[in-house]
C-alpha cells in the first residue's frame, strides 16, 4: 500500500522560507539604514534636501516591499520557484549590472539607468515588451525628474 501520509502536513506558504528570507531583506536594510548610509554620507551646510534622503526612501521602501511580500505569500502561499541549474541567472544579473554601471558611466545618469533597468529585466526573465517598455520608460521618467530637480 502506497505511503499517503507524506505530504499531509504541508501546506502552502506554511514553510519558514518566506519568513527567513523577509528576515534577511529586514537585517540588511536595518544595517544600511543605521550603518551604511550614516557612514557614506555627510551633512551639508547647502540649502535643500539633506544627503541621505533619497537612500534612507529607499531602503524603507525595500522594507516595506519585503514585508508586503511576506504578507501576500502568506496569504495566499508562494508560488513555486522555477528551478535554475547553476549560477546562470546570478551571472546574467551580474552581467546586466555591469552593463548598466557601464551605461551610466558613459551615456549619463538618465539614459543608462533605463539601460540598467531594461538590462536587468531581461536577465530576470521578463520577456512581456510591453512591461519591458513601460518599466523602461517608467525609470528613465523617475531619473529624469531627479536629474531635472538636483536631488
Amino acid at each position: 500500500m502506497p505511503d499517503t501520509d507524506t505530504h499531509r502536513n504541508e501546506r502552502p506558504g506554511t514553510s519558514a522560507g518566506p519568513f527567513v528570507e523577509c528576515g534577511i531583506i529586514l537585517a540588511l536594510c536595518a544595517i544600511a539604514l543605521f550603518l551604511v548610509i550614516p557612514a557614506g554620507t555627510r551633512e551639508s551646510d547647502n540649502f535643500g534636501l539633506s544627503p541621505r534622503m533619497l537612500p534612507d526612501v529607499t531602503v524603507i521602501a525595500i522594507a516595506i516591499f519585503a514585508i508586503v511580500g511576506l504578507l501576500t505569500d502568506l496569504r495566499k502561499g508562494a508560488p513555486k520557484a522555477a528551478k535554475r541549474k547553476g549560477l546562470g541567472g546570478v551571472a546574467a544579473l551580474m552581467a546586466a549590472t555591469a552593463l548598466g554601471v557601464a551605461a551610466i558611466h558613459f551615456a549619463g545618469l538618465t539614459p543608462g539607468g533605463a539601460i540598467l533597468v531594461l538590462a536587468c529585466s531581461l536577465a530576470l526573465g521578463v520577456r512581456q515588451p510591453l512591461r519591458l517598455a513601460t518599466m523602461t520608460c517608467a525609470a528613465a521618467a523617475l531619473l529624469l525628474l531627479i536629474d531635472w530637480s538636483g536631488i
